[in-house]
Formats: structure tokens, sequence, C-alpha cells
């Protein structure tokens, strides 16, 4: 049996650990969370964070945005 476009597109979405970093908003449906992660020498723990975050359904942006949350890893 042939699968639809909906079934076809639904497998193809990347397969996530949870759905923590999305936020369901009426009429738009589930849309996820913007990151912004500031790079610098001092930051060893970027690449980490942005792979939990991103596993996680959430966004890594590469600037400060009015919608994003700013994460400052110590």
């Amino acid at each position: 049996m042939k699968k639809g476009m909906i079934e076809a597109k639904e497998e193809q979405k990347p397969q996530y650990d949870s759905q923590i970093f999305t936020q369901q908003l009426p009429l738009i449906g589930k849309i996820p969370m913007t990151f912004y992660i500031p790079r610098s020498e001092n930051n060893p723990m970027y690449d980490e964070l942005q792979d939990k975050i991103k596993r996680n359904g959430g966004l890594v942006v590469d600037q400060h945005e009015c919608m994003s949350y700013q994460i400052k890893p110590d």
C-alpha cells in the first residue's frame, strides 16, 4: 500500500528526544522555542548545549531576537 504525502513527510521529520523546547500556539500549532548562545573561546559547552536544544525540538539562532531566550553558560 502506498503512503500518502502527509505520512511520508511525518517520517522525514527529525526524531527528537522530547518536545520540551516547543510551544503550542492557538491557530498556528506547535512551534520551536528559539535560543541564543553567545560564542566565545571560554564557552566549551556551546556544541553540547546546541545539540541538546536541537534534539529536544528547539532552534539555536545566530543573534539574539526579541522572541529568543539567551543562555549564558558558565
